[in-house]
Formats: C-alpha cells, sequence, structure tokens
C-alpha cells in the first residue's frame, strides 16, 4: 500500500516536471507565431484606419461616360404606326 502511494506520487512528480520544461521551451516557440500573427494583423488594420475617408470628406471619381457615338448611316431603323 505505502509503495502504491510512493508511485503516485513519484508520477505526479514526473508529469509536473515535464510540464514545466515543455511550457520553459516549447510553448514560447508557439507563442512567437502567435504573436508575430497578432502583430501584423494590427498593422494590417491601422494602415486600413489611415487609409480610410474621414467624416464629411467627399472625394468625386470622374467616370466618363463610354457610350458609343452612332453615327448617322448606322443602326436598325423601326418604322412604327401611331395608334389612336
Amino acid at each position: 500500500m505505502i509503495i502504491g502511494l510512493f508511485r503516485t506520487i513519484a508520477v505526479i512528480l514526473l508529469v509536473y516536471f515535464v510540464c514545466k520544461i515543455i511550457s520553459r521551451f516549447i510553448l514560447p516557440f508557439f507563442l512567437r507565431g502567435y504573436v508575430k500573427n497578432l502583430h501584423q494583423k494590427v498593422q494590417e488594420e491601422s494602415l486600413r484606419q489611415k487609409n480610410r475617408k474621414k467624416e464629411g470628406e467627399i472625394s468625386i471619381n470622374y467616370a466618363p461616360d463610354s457610350k458609343k457615338n452612332v453615327g448617322k448611316n448606322e443602326g436598325d431603323y423601326v418604322d412604327f404606326e401611331e395608334i389612336k
């Protein structure tokens, strides 16, 4: 019975130290990547905020009409009758 208690305590201590080693060496590797991605997203959002127009600011983008100039002799002629 006492041997089982010592074995349980040894397993608990072993798991504790393994978790401690993992958190000290492996966890920072994963966190570094996470923080890098988060930093990049914050920078992108900052650029979007700078490019946004201020409230009340007006901008006009001129787009010329893309209508075709149809000559006098071009196109279809439709003959119609007026109904009264």
